[in-house]
């Protein structure tokens, strides 16, 4: 080998070396440290399912949901892939909690209702009561008494508003039946039985339309298409912005 195709090979192997180098150093330490900080799953759910998904609970535990034959491998690339949506869904849910962090169910607290808020006092009464923005509570059971009243309002309210775009939609519903889901503000079936989370009590009144709005047009299609979206536009314009409220204050449901 000549001397100048020498030094053209020598230099070559100084690059690869330096490039072999960068790439070891950043695999063994910044590789970890990048690790270290990396959100993870919390719980595995697998399933028949055919695609993987991810979602954070109403505790902001990180779940993936699998398919049965799915390999660690994949679900941890999976999960470093989405790292940015996992980042901004933490902060939110965060955010959220710290939001209604100032409720609570004690003598003297406070919780939200239909949008406004409502001081909670204990009282030697055997049912929960209203009196003007004062929830009025026994104090034995509160909690239980609480939920009862509030399963009471949201069912005579949501009942009221579902006719009410029920009648300017032409769409019909068979029932309506109030949950304790944590999960869903909301859910429709087959059979036109419409329910609704009873913590949907707590929020404010245009998203409470917007929930049941969404909910009611599921009785024409049921998915979440082009023109299911167009459906519901037609009577909430806005339901982005309502869409963003849930989203931002999903931790209204840990006041109860």
């Amino acid at each position: 080998m000549c001397k100048a195709s020498l030094e053209v090979f020598t230099k070559y192997q100084k690059i690869i070396c330096l490039i072999f180098q960068a790439f070891f150093v950043f695999d063994k330490t910044d590789y970890k440290q990048y690790n270290k900080a990396m959100i993870k799953a919390d719980e595995i759910i697998k399933s028949k399912r055919k695609t993987l998904s991810l979602s954070l609970d109403k505790d902001g535990r990180v779940i993936v949901r699998a398919p049965y034959k799915c390999s660690e491998k994949r679900i941890n690339e999976f999960v470093l892939s989405n790292q940015g949506w996992l980042e901004k869904a933490t902060e939110s849910f965060n955010k959220s909690q710290s939001k209604v962090s100032s409720y609570s169910v004690s003598d003297g607290g406070r919780i939200p209702l239909l949008g406004e808020d409502f001081e909670i006092l204990f009282t030697d009464n055997k049912k929960a009561a209203i009196d003007k923005r004062v929830i009025l509570l026994p104090e034995k059971n509160s909690l239980s008494s609480l939920e009862k009243m509030l399963k009471t309002i949201a069912l005579n309210y949501f009942k009221e508003r579902l006719d009410y775009y029920s009648s300017l939609s032409g769409l019909e519903y068979n029932r309506i039946k109030i949950t304790k889901a944590k999960t869903r503000w909301g859910s429709c079936n087959s059979d036109k039985n419409i329910c609704f989370s009873l913590y949907l009590v707590m929020c404010p009144l245009n998203v409470i339309d917007y929930v049941i709005v969404h909910e009611m047009c599921h009785l024409k299609y049921m998915n979440h298409s082009k023109k299911f979206w167009a459906e519901v536009e037609k009577y909430i314009p806005d339901y982005g912005e309502k869409r963003k409220w849930l989203r931002d204050n999903r931790a209204i449901v840990n006041i109860i």
